[in-house]
């Protein structure tokens, strides 16, 4: 998949802005269709199917039965990965900017600083104060996340075969292989 086909220029041009470059989003555009102009063609033409669904293609190739183990090395390989996206997708729709509307019915200015600030647009601020005690009760009934959400067994063969920890979906997927036929060829 191609970034023309991946994301639209008012996305790469937030990112391209939060990463420190002054450029309009005209040059984006004109940047991606230098680059890519299939990919552009595709998504302008809404054929583009957006995701690819990577566990699906697992299963038809007969890589994932939905049985705990496959259930929890997709979880293992791909859980930090997925949180990292839908981390940046947060991050990008807070900053951005919402325009204003001629009939004046809807907020604009940036979701962060909306939310932060409601008063500011002549909103109720909604949230409710909780104590350090109530904090430290949630922390006490918690278990916090670690580098990997499952699994000890798998950072055990990671360690042993010298497997990193997935940087994208292809490590993962690797990893997500590696993993699984190690752990059925030991049972």
């Amino acid at each position: 998949m191609t970034n023309g086909q991946m994301q639209g220029y008012r996305w790469l041009h937030l990112r391209a802005v939060q990463q420190g470059f002054v450029v309009s989003q005209d040059t984006i555009r004109s940047i991606i269709k230098l680059a890519d102009p299939q990919g552009v063609e595709i998504r302008q033409a809404r054929r583009l199917r957006r995701q690819i669904n990577l566990f699906q293609t697992f299963q038809d190739d007969g890589h994932f039965t939905g049985d705990f183990l496959d259930k929890s090395l997709i979880q293992f390989c791909f859980l930090n990965l997925v949180q990292a996206e839908l981390d940046e997708v947060v991050n990008t729709w807070n900053s951005h900017k919402i325009r204003p509307r001629s009939r004046g019915d809807v907020a604009s200015g940036r979701p962060v600083v909306m939310y932060s600030f409601p008063e500011l647009h002549s909103a109720e601020d909604r949230l409710k104060p909780i104590t350090m005690e109530e904090i430290t009760l949630c922390m006490e009934e918690c278990t916090p996340k670690g580098q990997f959400p499952c699994n000890e067994l798998c950072c055990v063969l990671m360690e042993e075969n010298g497997w990193d920890a997935p940087v994208d979906l292809l490590a993962a997927a690797d990893l997500y292989f590696n993993l699984r036929e190690e752990i059925h060829q030991n049972i």
